[in-house]
């Protein structure tokens, strides 16, 4: 499936197979201790808006693709992305900021999200799941998406968002 511009405050959806960007993993790497940051009463997820632009994330680990002995843990997420402002926007490339719960950090940035650059009018969304393999329990990602407007750039943030096993 592939994600799409709707109107209103609904998307479709849209899957990757990883994301990924010039061969480098979404993840997959090691990661300091999750302590109370992620009690079972934590909302996981994240939601800002930044210049008219509101980007909500929803993790969930994938116990049944997960291997915990294996040091093999999947996540998935989906964004959904809201132009909450005046004039059209087109998204151009995302950068994301994974940390693993041993501290190791990777860096992923690439053209679009799950290979599409969607352009959202004035109360369009957008709505799209990728997933996130990780050799830790928990990690969190955060980062930005770069979207261009009348001819300018600027990032909207994606807040840091939790991605917990309970393992």
């Amino acid at each position: 499936m592939s994600g799409a511009p709707t109107s209103g405050s609904s998307g479709s959806s849209g899957t990757s197979g990883g994301a990924t960007t010039g061969g480098a993993s979404c993840g997959a790497s090691r990661g300091a201790s999750c302590g109370a940051s992620c009690g079972a009463a934590r909302n996981h997820g994240s939601d800002i808006v930044t210049d008219g632009v509101r980007v909500q994330v929803r993790p969930a680990y994938l116990a049944q693709q997960s291997s915990p002995a294996d040091k093999r843990f999947l996540f998935s997420y989906a964004v959904t992305i809201r132009n909450e402002g005046s004039a059209r926007v087109r998204l151009a490339t995302r950068h994301w900021r994974i940390v693993d719960a041993d501290g190791e950090e990777r860096i992923v940035e690439g053209p679009g999200v799950i290979g599409q650059h969607p352009e959202l009018g004035p109360g369009d969304s957008f709505e799209y799941s990728s997933f996130c393999p990780m050799l830790t329990a928990w990690g969190t990602m955060e980062g930005h998406l770069t979207f261009e407007r009348e001819g300018t750039r600027f990032d909207a943030q994606v807040g840091r968002f939790y991605l917990v096993s309970r393992e």
